[in-house]
């Protein structure tokens, strides 16, 4: 067999190893970066990690993240395609599975370096949402939303990822104007 014939063949076992592969480098961009600068997510997940912060629980977040993501891809298996929610099962499956058995990292002061730690999270993390997205599965949250809203409404899928963040990113500062009753950590 040629290659580039077999390069022009879909091969589902790569797709859904690539798709596990975007799952792990979201668990990676959560744990390493994320986590650590405390940034607010979009929507779902934002909630759950603002809630995490809050009570100083990160299993919190791997609950609220399960149920949320639980809830969406049943959702998604019902309103979008077979493929898509078994694509997006294995993705945040995989963020699931994986997140709890990273190793920690201790770093000096992840406030101090927030800003690299927000640009270095955001580049993996949407490296993971596109090859989730390119292999017919997604991240799960705002883009199964996004997903439905586009097919149904012809909307474009920014629009939800929007309105998403500002509901999160309003949750996230009140939950921190909640514990530090000042300002200025809220807007840091």
């Amino acid at each position: 067999m040629k290659i580039s014939s077999w390069l022009d063949q879909r091969h589902l076992a790569l797709e859904y190893l690539g798709t596990a592969a975007a799952g792990l480098l979201y668990a990676i961009a959560l744990k390493y970066f994320v986590f650590p600068a405390k940034v607010i997510l979009t929507g779902f997940e934002g909630v759950a990690a603002a809630l995490s912060y809050f009570f100083k629980s990160p299993s919190l977040f791997l609950i609220l993240y399960g149920i949320s993501q639980a809830i969406l891809v049943a959702f998604a298996y019902k309103k979008i395609s077979r493929t898509f929610a078994i694509r997006t099962a294995l993705t945040t499956g995989m963020v699931l599975v994986v997140l709890p058995f990273l190793p920690e990292m201790k770093m000096a002061d992840s406030q101090q370096e927030r800003l690299i730690l927000v640009l270095f999270g955001g580049i993996i993390s949407g490296l993971a949402k596109a090859l989730a997205l390119r292999l017919r599965g997604s991240t799960g949250d705002e883009d199964v939303l996004g997903a439905w809203f586009a097919m149904k409404y012809l909307k474009p899928v920014g629009t939800i990822a929007v309105i998403s963040a500002a509901v999160s990113c309003a949750f996230g500062l009140v939950m921190e104007y909640i514990t530090y009753k000042q300002i200025e950590p809220v807007i840091n």
